[in-house]
Order: structure tokens, then C-alpha cells, then sequence
């Protein structure tokens, strides 16, 4: 949203100033722009010293108005720039917006990783400890152990002669 050019009134007592509106209107535009999210570009700001300084400088002419071709070419090469610098921010934001996307694939890709693998070892180790023998790890032979519906054999006494 570009603004408009400084404008001059002509006062009673012969001097100029600025048109009593146009800061309000830059600072309307300002408050809409900011809102709809777009750029704004002030010319009176852009003009420095405003009308006076630029129609002494020959950039505006003398109706208080208008720019001269050189006026209007010297505010389009500041509103080119301010562009360029809008657009480099703009850029800016969306590698920066896409950085962080990439780095947030990226973890939530070591986060799946980590957890299929952490998946796969409890698998294995389930897996693994369905084909064990009954009892197997227990620190006894099969043979050395009782049932525990029999009695254990009795003894046989010593013979006597």
C-alpha cells in the first residue's frame, strides 16, 4: 500500500504546511495494512524534508502537488528498495518457517525410528521367550526335579545280613 506525497496548503499569513489530513491518511493506511498483513510504503517519509526541501531540491515542482520526473524517479527508486527489503523479510520468514519444518520431520522421522526399534526389541525378546523350555533357567535338570503330584522315593533301607 503506497501512501501519498507530502502536500502542501497555503496558510493566511503566506506560509505552507503539510495538508492536516494526509497523516491521518498514512496512519489509516498504516493500521489496514498492518491488519491485512500487506506492506506499507510511506512517501512523506520517504520524501525526508518533506515538499519544501524536495521543490528546493527541484524534485517537486511549484503548485505544492506534484513531483518533477526526477522527483518521481528518486521515490521510485526508494519504493523499489523498500520492496526489495520487504520481499528479502518476506523470504526470509518462509526458509526460516521452512527450517523448522524440516527439522521437526526430522525428529518426529528419529522419534518413529527409535520406537519401531524399541518395537522390534520387545518382539524379539517376547519371541525369544515363547521357545524356552518350560524350565529352562531355573538352575535345575529336568531329571533332578520332583513333580509335585509324586512323593519323592523312599529310601530304601540297608540291608541286612
Amino acid at each position: 500500500l503506497v501512501g501519498p506525497t507530502d502536500r502542501l496548503k497555503a496558510e493566511p499569513d503566506g506560509s505552507k504546511r503539510t495538508l492536516p489530513r494526509t497523516p491521518q491518511v498514512i496512519a489509516a493506511q498504516r493500521q489496514v495494512a498492518q491488519e491485512f498483513g500487506c506492506a506499507h510504503f510511506d512517501a512523506v517519509a520517504a520524501m525526508g524534508g518533506g515538499m519544501a526541501a524536495w521543490q528546493k531540491a527541484k524534485l517537486a515542482q511549484s503548485d505544492d502537488v506534484h513531483l518533477t520526473k526526477l522527483g518521481y524517479e528518486a521515490l521510485a527508486v526508494q519504493l523499489d528498495a523498500a520492496i526489495s527489503r520487504h520481499v528479502a523479510a518476506a523470504d526470509a520468514r518462509v526458509a526460516q518457517a521452512k527450517l523448522a519444518e524440516a527439522k521437526a520431520k526430522k525428529e518426529a522421522a528419529q522419534r518413529e525410528a527409535k520406537a519401531k526399534k524399541a518395537a522390534a526389541a520387545r518382539d524379539a525378546k517376547a519371541k525369544k521367550a515363547q521357545h524356552k523350555p518350560p524350565n529352562a533357567g531355573a538352575g535345575k535338570s529336568a531329571t533332578s526335579q520332583s513333580h509335585p503330584a509324586q512323593s519323592p522315593p523312599a529310601a530304601s533301607a540297608p540291608k541286612r545280613r
